[in-house]
């Protein structure tokens, strides 16, 4: 939870407001190397097709998103596929 410090109407006051945080999803890419984990990561949080990029070791993203009409905060570890037991120790 945040607190927010917003003037309270009156002259010179001010209040404290908690401000909800949206709930957290946290996703796992897993898969062989080479099949498009960081490509499907990758296009999801910048919005387009890169292709070109270095071998995924293990990166991590995060990223506001309105779900269902719900804003949701989305983290996404992005695994080496070799790498995949590090990604399931972490469950």
């Amino acid at each position: 939870m945040r607190l927010h410090i917003v003037p309270s109407g009156v002259s010179g006051s001010w209040s404290l407001h908690a401000m909800q945080q949206p709930p957290v999803l946290k996703l796992i890419m897993v898969g062989s190397g080479g099949v498009g984990k960081s490509a499907l990561t990758l296009q999801f949080m910048y919005d387009e097709f890169i292709e070109d990029y270095e071998p995924t070791k293990a990166d991590s993203y995060r990223k506001k998103y309105v779900l269902d009409g719900e804003e949701v905060q989305i983290d996404i570890l992005d695994t080496a596929g070799t790498f995949t037991s590090f990604a399931f120790n972490l469950l």
